[in-house]
């Protein structure tokens, strides 16, 4: 469960200027991969 805390601290530390498919690409991908995690970790959580 840490796991999903800690993803959702670093999107929540990230301060996004906006929608994530608005940044550049190289850190969009990395809050994407960033998300996805989140998600699955969510999931498995549930």
């Amino acid at each position: 469960m840490e796991q999903v805390e800690h993803c959702a601290r670093m999107l929540h530390a990230a301060h996004l200027p906006g929608p994530i498919h608005q940044l550049p690409p190289e850190r969009s991908d990395k809050l994407q991969a960033l998300r996805r995690r989140l998600v699955a970790a969510r999931e498995e959580y549930a």
